[in-house]
């Protein structure tokens, strides 16, 4: 050892266990037109980087947005 001494450091490690929240406003009422569907998913201690979306088992996406123009029933993941 040289005798070299260096301060001590404290730092803080946060930790966030806790997945985000996404809801949207979907409805299950019929419609005779498209639906543009917004999502919005929230975190309060870590916040969100990113959103994806599959609509009827589709592939996931990145976006908060999309639109469903097909008649049917539609699983939104």
């Amino acid at each position: 050892m040289a005798g070299n001494v260096e301060e001590e450091h404290v730092e803080e490690v946060k930790i966030d266990l806790t997945a985000p929240t996404t809801t949207s406003k979907i409805t299950d009422e019929w419609t005779n037109d498209s639906v543009t569907v917004e999502l919005t998913a929230t975190d309060d201690k870590s916040g969100v980087e990113s959103t994806y979306n599959a609509v009827n088992g589709g592939e996931f996406t990145e976006g908060t947005h999309f639109t469903i123009e097909e008649e049917g029933v539609h699983e939104v993941r």
